[in-house]
C-alpha cells in the first residue's frame, strides 16, 4: 500500500507540476498578450493625442496671426487718420495765412507779377479770371491790358489766365497750388509712415 500511495503521490505531484507549468505558460502568454494590447492602445492614444495637439497648435497659430493682422490694420488706419488730421491742420493754417496775405499790398504785387508772366507766354490778349473776393483789384488788373472776369468759384486767390483763341489755360490759383502741394506733401518733406 505504501508503494501505491507513493505512486499515487508521485502521479499527483506530476499532474500538479504539469498543471503549474501549463498555468505558468498560460499566464506568461496572457501577460505578453496583455502587454501587447496595452502597448497598441498606448501607441494609438499617443498618435491621436499628437494629432490633436498639432491641430490645436495650428488653430491657435492661425487665430494669433489673424488677431495680429487685424491689430496691425487697425493701428495703420489710426496712424493714417492722425496723419490726415496733421496735414489738415497744416493746410488750415496755410489757408489762414493766405487769407491774411490776400489783404496786403504784397498780394497785389504778386498777382500782378503772375499775370505779367502768364501774358508773356501767350500771343493774344488774355482773359484773367479772378475770385469775386478780388473785385476791388479790377482797375489795377485791367491796367495790365487784359480782360478781367470774375468767378463765384472758391479759387482762394491768384488767377486763371486764358488764351481763348488758342484754347490755352494757365491755372495760377492758390487753390490749385495748394491741391498740388497737398498731393506731394509727404514726399516733399520726406515724411514716411
Amino acid at each position: 500500500m505504501i508503494l501505491e500511495e507513493t505512486k499515487l503521490l508521485n502521479f499527483e505531484n506530476l499532474v500538479i507540476s504539469e498543471a503549474k507549468q501549463k498555468r505558468d505558460s498560460v499566464f506568461v502568454e496572457l501577460s505578453a498578450e496583455k502587454k501587447q494590447k496595452l502597448d497598441e492602445i498606448i501607441a494609438e492614444l499617443e498618435q491621436n493625442a499628437g494629432e490633436k495637439i498639432l491641430n490645436e497648435t495650428f488653430k491657435i497659430a492661425r487665430e494669433k496671426n489673424r488677431r495680429i493682422i487685424k491689430k496691425q490694420s487697425e493701428n495703420k488706419q489710426e496712424l493714417l487718420n492722425e496723419r490726415e488730421k496733421l496735414i489738415d491742420g497744416v493746410f488750415a493754417k496755410v489757408l489762414s495765412m493766405l487769407s491774411d496775405f490776400m489783404k496786403t499790398d504784397e498780394y497785389v504785387i504778386n498777382l500782378t507779377a503772375i499775370i505779367q508772366r502768364g501774358k508773356a507766354q501767350l500771343s493774344t490778349t488774355p482773359v484773367v479770371v479772378l475770385s469775386e473776393n478780388d473785385k476791388k483789384l479790377e482797375a489795377s488788373i485791367t491796367a495790365l491790358d487784359v480782360v478781367v472776369e470774375f468767378t463765384p468759384d472758391n479759387i482762394i486767390g491768384g488767377c486763371i489766365i486764358i488764351d481763348k483763341k488758342n484754347n490755352i489755360q494757365i491755372d495760377e490759383t492758390y487753390s490749385s497750388r495748394l491741391a498740388m502741394a497737398r498731393d506731394t506733401f509727404l514726399e516733399t518733406y520726406n515724411i514716411k509712415v
